[in-house]
């Protein structure tokens, strides 16, 4: 999946490592992969150039931390097989309305819009959404349908 794209996206690939990486011939993620790692350590250094041949090869064991706080709970699930079976579809949507609602719960959030995201077997993608007034499980929501 990474091979495909310029060396530039890595991380710790600046302007400066692109234009080396360039006169080495290396455009793209899966060029660097194929580098022979001790032309790219006596280039960049021991560390980087390790870093770098680390990287092109999905090799990275830093821990990710997010930036900021989620604004979404979701679920999905892609099936191995097209499925057109409605009741099947209403069984999936229903076992993924539980699984948002449980981490709304456990998370003690509260939702006020909800999103449908379909795909189909061409990957045409449909979407749509419908909010409430107010977030769901606030005093102001007592009493509002639900959407149909």
């Amino acid at each position: 999946m990474l091979h495909p794209m310029p060396v530039r996206a890595l991380a710790g690939v600046g302007p400066a490592t692109g234009a080396k990486l360039h006169t080495l011939g290396v455009e793209t993620v899966a060029d660097l992969a194929a580098a022979d790692r001790d032309v790219l350590t006596s280039v960049f250094g021991s560390a980087h150039g390790t870093g770098l041949y680390a990287l092109a090869r999905a090799q990275d064991n830093r821990v990710v931390v997010s930036e900021r706080a989620a604004k979404s709970i979701s679920a999905e699930e892609t099936f191995a097989s097209d499925v057109v079976d409605r009741r099947v579809l209403d069984a999936e949507l229903n076992r993924l309305v539980d699984k948002v609602t449980a981490r709304l719960t456990s998370s003690v959030a509260f939702a006020k819009t909800v999103t449908l995201k379909i795909r189909w077997h061409d990957f045409t993608t449909v979407t749509r959404s419908a909010s409430l007034p107010y977030a769901t499980g606030t005093p102001q929501c007592s009493g509002v349908k639900p959407i149909a």
